[in-house]
Formats: C-alpha cells, sequence, structure tokens
C-alpha cells in the first residue's frame, strides 16, 4: 500500500498540486487571485494532456477565455480539453455531474463556494447544508468521476476569528480529504506585470 501522492496540476515543480479523487481547496481574501491560481492549475492539467470542467458562477464566458489566454493556455486546449459552466441553474449540477461520470476529466473546478451554495438555495453558515452540499453537488466528481475536485473560497472579513480554514462553517474542512492552500498576495501583479502568491499548506491529507 503505497503513500497517496497529489498527482494532478504539476505546474512545473516536478509534482502535482492537487489529489485525483479527493476534494482539494485553495481559499483567501478578495485580490488574492484564487481565480488566476485555478486557472494556472487547470492550464497545467491541459498541457499534461489532462481536461477540465470548470464551474464558474462569478465570470463569464468571455472573461474566463481571456484569463486562461493570458495564462499562458492553448487556445485548442480551450477548445478541446475544456468544458466550461457559469451561473449554473438548479439541476444544472447534476447534468455535469452525469457528463463527468461519462467523460471522467482530470480536474474539476468548482470557483466560488459560497456563490455555488446560495444559488443552490443553501447558507454557507449552517453545517448542515454545507454537508449536504458537499454530498450531494461536490463529492460525486471525485468519487464517481475520479477527478481531483478543486473549491475556491473566501476567507473570513474578522482577523479574530480567522484561523488555517475559509468562512463559512467549519463543517467543510472536515469533508476536504485532499489538500488545502491558503493564498496571500506578496506583490501586486497585472498583464505585463509579473509579481507573487504565496501558498500556504493549511491541512493536507
Amino acid at each position: 500500500c503505497q503513500p497517496e501522492l497529489p498527482t494532478v496540476a504539476d505546474v512545473g515543480i516536478g509534482t502535482g498540486m492537487l489529489y485525483a479523487g479527493r476534494i482539494n481547496e485553495i481559499y483567501g481574501e478578495p485580490g488574492t487571485g484564487k481565480s488566476n491560481i485555478a486557472i494556472a492549475f487547470s492550464n497545467a492539467v491541459m498541457k499534461s494532456g489532462g481536461t477540465v470542467l470548470y464551474i464558474d458562477p462569478e465570470d463569464v464566458p468571455a472573461g474566463f477565455t481571456r484569463r486562461s489566454l493570458q495564462l499562458g493556455a492553448d487556445p485548442e486546449d480551450l477548445m478541446h480539453r475544456c468544458q466550461y459552466l457559469n451561473d449554473s441553474a438548479p439541476g444544472e449540477i447534476l447534468l455535469a455531474q452525469r457528463w463527468a461520470a461519462m467523460h471522467r476529466p482530470t480536474l474539476v473546478v468548482i470557483d466560488g463556494m459560497a456563490e455555488c451554495m446560495a444559488a443552490a438555495g443553501l447558507n454557507e453558515d449552517k453545517a448542515d447544508e454545507v454537508l449536504r452540499f458537499i454530498q450531494d453537488e461536490v463529492r460525486p466528481f471525485a468519487e464517481k468521476a475520479g477527478a481531483a475536485v478543486l473549491i475556491s473560497d473566501h476567507v473570513t472579513k474578522s482577523w479574530e476569528d480567522r484561523g488555517l480554514w475559509s468562512r463559512g462553517s467549519g463543517a467543510k474542512m472536515g469533508r476536504y480529504d485532499g489538500v488545502s492552500y491558503a493564498l496571500t498576495l506578496v506583490d501586486a501583479y497585472a498583464p505585463g506585470q509579473a509579481g507573487s502568491v504565496l501558498l500556504t499548506v493549511a491541512t493536507d491529507r
């Protein structure tokens, strides 16, 4: 029985950043580049020959495409290795799960935990609703499709209440069975201007 290692989304360091068949997470304050990190992971997966399902309640297809290209995506990969779902209506996540079970994407990104829960009529501060959302809406992508699932989330605004976890009910952490990264913006960046983001491992199976 060999140790389980992260094998998905090698961004050039010789190993993956995410665990396949597990629920992984990135979280940070607004402006730290959570979506850019998720897109960078997606680009790495597509570059290595994998496929991506990107669920995005915050952006639109044109915005996602533009950012993906700015971060180095191959246009052919975006057309043939990426499925993009934005502003999902009730029932569309279930359809996405069925698609994933059939096509077995390497990576499934849910870029906005709170927004997806709100769209499903659920409250991220209520433990039972968080657990129901993860069990019904998120875990099938990992267990039935075998994908590395990446959830993007925010932190609480209060420094006093903030620990090594994202905002909302702490029940989330008990259901993330991959790796969880806290994001901190070190040097601001923009198109044409280099910068840096620090990823700190908060939990790792």
